[in-house]
């Protein structure tokens, strides 16, 4: 049994493209009945803005090519030139691991996935398309997926220009029980009062030239303070952190207007153009973070995550290593479970015989079949062991001889 992914992801074609290869869960259902049609019984769909790919077990080569070519005429695809791609064994399970730890994400790192790809099995799972081989190796994925959050951190090297400036005003005096005025109303702007609103100010302000998109603004932000804009100054002098993020192509707040405040203020221009003339840098009692300071954050946080992916995709080798070794062992498992059924009935045709042959109390039964059972077992615990190591192009020669020694003619 062999594990593979068919599908596309955004690395290949455009949203407008993913759209149309993408599975609700009725489609879904709906690609198991076809894919049971070519003997692939076991497999995972995952859908996302980001991707379209199904993880399947299968055993023959040409299951392989048959599932590629499904994959194109469930969508109606097979003339429209959709870029797909195809990856098996090796390269298949580690490209599932790296799926799963948010490495073959858009925003390398985030963990949004290792949900999406949780949901996808547990799918598979109600479905009756999950065996334990699928299980296992889903199983692992999202384990060493949780183990790379955990250690590496990636995803705390934030890439968001919103949220490394909201980063940089909690680490020069932060935003609790502080009055913080936004100018704009636009996405940025309501971004950064989200992020605002989660670290409790005392008050928020809002101003914007249009009172309609600022009242908009208060239906999602229900407790801002609505300001004109042309009281802009005059409230500022009794705010501690000012953020613009608006579109205007010209300076909103001018370094003339600012030349006698003596309280310091903290300023965030997330706009470009910027909002805040540039020259307030200099004032004693002003600390601004504009788009290019952040900006070298960004890019400082987006090398720092690409050098962390790397250092975890060697840990997702030695896992991928591990998860072969089982695999290959899985056809092992009914010659095993034949083994250990062949010495339950040793042991209990053992005990029945020294039962009747011995006076015995209920106490005595008891320890008899216990030290029965853990002998037979600790004999048996090495060549099991053993039995689960043999290399894939011996087992079907260990087999044999193990089945015959101990008369398991139906075990294979």
């Amino acid at each position: 049994m062999k594990f593979a992914v068919v599908g596309t992801n955004f690395q290949y074609v455009p949203i407008a493209q993913r759209e149309l290869v993408s599975f609700s869960d009725t489609k879904k259902l709906e690609m198991y009945a076809c894919m049971e049609n070519i003997g692939i019984l076991y497999g995972a769909i995952v859908s996302t803005c980001n991707r379209s790919e199904i993880y399947f077990l299968y055993e023959k080569e040409e299951q392989l090519c048959k599932m590629k070519e499904l994959y194109l005429d469930f969508f109606h695809m097979k003339d429209k030139n959709l870029k797909i791609f195809h990856k098996q064994e090796t390269e298949a399970l580690t490209y599932m691991f790296e799926v799963c730890a948010g490495l073959q994400s858009l925003v390398v790192g985030e963990d949004q996935i290792l949900g999406q790809m949780a949901e996808s099995i547990q799918f598979a799972k109600e479905q009756g398309k999950c065996n334990k081989v699928l299980h296992k190796l889903f199983q692992e994925g999202i384990r060493c997926a949780k183990a790379i959050h955990r250690d590496f951190k990636i995803s705390e090297h934030p890439l968001s220009i919103a949220y490394i400036g909201i980063l940089q005003l909690m680490a020069h005096g932060g935003i609790k029980g502080k009055k913080v005025m936004v100018i704009g109303a636009g996405n940025m702007a309501s971004l950064a009062m989200q992020y605002v609103f989660e670290h409790h100010p005392l008050k928020v302000y809002n101003v914007n030239r249009s009172i309609k998109n600022a009242m908009r603004l208060q239906e999602k932000f229900k407790d801002i303070q609505i300001i004109s804009f042309d009281k802009r100054y005059e409230i500022l002098e009794e705010c501690d952190i000012l953020i613009c993020a608006t579109s205007c192509p010209h300076v909103l707040i001018c370094k003339e207007k600012l030349k006698t405040r003596r309280k310091p203020l903290l300023c965030l221009d997330l706009a470009s153009p910027r909002d805040i003339d540039e020259q307030l840098k200099y004032h004693p009692d002003i600390t601004l973070f504009d788009i290019d300071s952040l900006q070298e954050i960004a890019c400082a946080n987006v090398k720092k995550r690409e050098e962390l992916a790397e250092a975890s995709r060697q840990h997702i080798i030695q896992s991928v290593q591990d998860c072969e070794k089982w695999m290959a062992s899985v056809p092992m498992d009914k010659t095993i479970a034949g083994l250990q059924e062949r010495c339950d009935e040793v042991i209990q045709s053992t005990y029945d015989l020294l039962e009747r042959k011995l006076e015995l109390t209920k106490r005595e039964k008891y320890i008899l079949y216990k030290t029965l059972h853990a002998s037979m077992y600790r004999l048996m615990k090495e060549p099991i062991r053993t039995l689960k190591q043999i290399e894939v192009d011996k087992q079907e020669q260990y087999k044999e001889m193990v089945e015959k020694l101990f008369e398991m003619e139906d075990a294979g």
